[in-house]
């Protein structure tokens, strides 16, 4: 909760933050509130309360969850910058990405330069509907646009969230051309989604939102 360049009678009002933790099956693992002063941060380590779930329910592997933030100002203010982030830490390096609201239903896409010796590619979906829904996500060559080089159904429970690698058949990797690959993903519902790519062993990740 940083006033920048704000001072005085307008510095940042205190803010109440609440957080929800949910896993990727859409259960909710923490809730909590905190007033964060002006000058002050909250830190949270989501990871935590992900991976005690998981312990519970004997799952394994790359966790997926997600984080819902609500803030509330306990009086007029300038806002300054209570905008969120989210540090994702590996081995070899960190990144981080500011929160995102929901978005509706629609088609979206971006573009990507498929090299998969040197990277993997995660779709990060997050599902802000209470029922399951099942997300379109496609792979087309950029410099043809023709019939998909890859097709999938990522199938995500109410309130959850899943971290699809994008991968493409070794038999469709010539029809590639320049290297260039067009993402398409279509979430019938309220959503955030996030690209995640990380070095071959994921001791490196960057990520946006897209």
């Amino acid at each position: 909760n940083q006033s920048l360049l704000y001072e005085g009678e307008f510095n940042a009002p205190p803010t109440d933050v609440a957080v929800e933790i949910r896993s990727e099956d859409g259960t909710v693992v923490h809730r909590g509130t905190k007033r964060v002063e002006p000058g002050s941060a909250l830190r949270l380590n989501i990871g935590e309360h992900l991976l005690d779930a998981a312990r519970k329910s004997g799952g394994n592997g790359f966790l997926a969850g997600s984080v819902a933030v609500g803030r509330k100002m306990i009086r007029q203010g300038v806002k300054g910058t209570t905008r969120p982030q989210i540090e994702l830490t590996g081995i070899n390096g960190h990144c981080s990405v500011h929160a995102q609201g929901i978005k509706s239903s629609r088609t979206q896409w971006t573009d990507i330069v498929w090299r998969p010796a040197d990277e993997r590619i995660f779709l990060c979906l997050i599902n802000r509907e209470p029922t399951q829904i099942n997300v379109p996500v496609e792979l087309v060559a950029r410099d043809s646009l023709k019939s998909p080089l890859a097709a999938e159904i990522v199938q995500i429970p109410g309130w959850g969230s899943r971290i699809h690698e994008l991968t493409i058949p070794v038999s469709r990797v010539a029809e590639i051309g320049d290297g260039l690959v067009t993402v398409f993903w279509t979430p019938p519902g309220l959503h955030a989604s996030f690209l995640l790519c990380g070095s071959p062993n994921l001791s490196r990740l960057s990520i946006d939102h897209v």
